[in-house]
């Protein structure tokens, strides 16, 4: 997200934030920590990503996310109190990609770029069109 709206100094200080704290969260299971331990970090990663998330932020990508997780937040934190949950479903994800690409239709790298270049727009309206354009192929 922070590298999307890079220009944007509330995504980018709401990124500096909470990637760290989802990055955590992550990595925390691989630590090896003994129990006690464990469940103390969890639930001070989970009270400052709360935390991070209950700011008013006018930015609809910001709000986009902290609906996600306000709507979810029963469902979000099962790591917490639980160590052997992953806080993360990456493990599904991987096992689900190959029967989603098999599904998915050829890409067509014009559609691709044109999407990508209208959603940047979309976003913020002051960019340079121009600046836009796919480089040039050889």
């Amino acid at each position: 997200m922070e590298s999307e709206f890079s220009g944007d100094k509330e995504v980018v200080r709401f990124s500096s934030l909470f990637i760290p704290l989802l990055t955590q969260a992550m990595k925390l299971r691989g630590l090896c920590l003994p129990n006690a331990e464990y469940y103390v970090k969890a639930r001070e990663i989970k009270k400052q990503m709360r935390e991070c998330l209950a700011h008013s932020y006018d930015h609809l990508a910001i709000k986009k996310i902290q609906q996600i997780f306000q709507a979810k937040d029963h469902r979000l934190y099962h790591w917490v109190e639980n160590k052997d949950v992953p806080p993360e479903n990456n493990a599904a994800e991987r096992e689900l990609r190959p029967t989603v690409k098999k599904r998915l239709p050829e890409q067509n790298p014009v559609e691709d770029w044109l999407k990508q270049a209208l959603d940047k727009f979309v976003h913020d309206p002051s960019l340079n069109i121009y600046d836009l354009l796919p480089p040039p192929t050889s």
